[in-house]
């Protein structure tokens, strides 16, 4: 797959309040460009929007929420347990095809559950390349919607997160709660 950089294409930013704090993510008409993780304030979320669009650093970024509707939609109903797959459209500009194949067979990890960086390796015909898939879930810009905090170490420990352990282990708590009330 070859991704060419569009520097015509307009992203646009919006941030929401969901039970976590505040969200922020950019977006273009192709689709989901990339989240930041809830802030405690929507500045903190709009901060954090301008530090992480380092692959679309060279695009011009509008305010456009009402097109944001679909996305905070799907993101609200994943915090609440109603949204376990997303069909949202994504705008993953400037990915490379290692990067797109890591993401790929990240979303096939069932809600819930977890796989090892290794596990990814071998479904991608690709033994040991633990290392590079790991680094490429680290510059996964839409966590959540590629669900990279389901990776974790061979041991079973979580290893590493772009928003950090803890957010790791709320996310994988909130799936492992939402998932015995299914089951129940």
């Amino acid at each position: 797959m070859t991704i060419l950089k569009d520097v015509n294409m307009t992203y646009y930013t919006a941030t929401s309040r969901i039970s976590f704090g505040w969200l922020g993510i950019v977006f273009s008409e192709r689709g989901l460009a990339q989240l930041c993780f809830p802030q405690r304030t929507q500045d903190a979320a709009r901060r954090a929007l301008e530090s992480e669009k380092r692959r679309l650093d060279t695009l011009n970024f509008d305010a456009h929420p009402t097109e944001a509707r679909p996305y905070w939609d799907a993101l609200n109903g994943y915090f609440e347990g109603r949204v376990k797959d997303f069909s949202l459209p994504l705008d993953l500009e400037g990915a490379t095809n290692f990067e797109m194949a890591v993401w790929e067979t990240a979303q096939r990890i069932p809600y819930g559950e977890t796989r090892s960086y290794g596990w990814i390796a071998e479904a991608m015909r690709r033994a040991g390349s633990a290392r590079a898939v790991g680094g490429a879930l680290g510059r996964n810009p839409l966590p959540i919607i590629i669900p990279c905090h389901r990776v974790v170490r061979a041991d079973g420990s979580l290893g590493g997160f772009s928003a950090g352990l803890e957010w790791k282990r709320r996310l994988l708590d909130l799936e492992r709660k939402f998932n015995r009330r299914e089951h129940v």
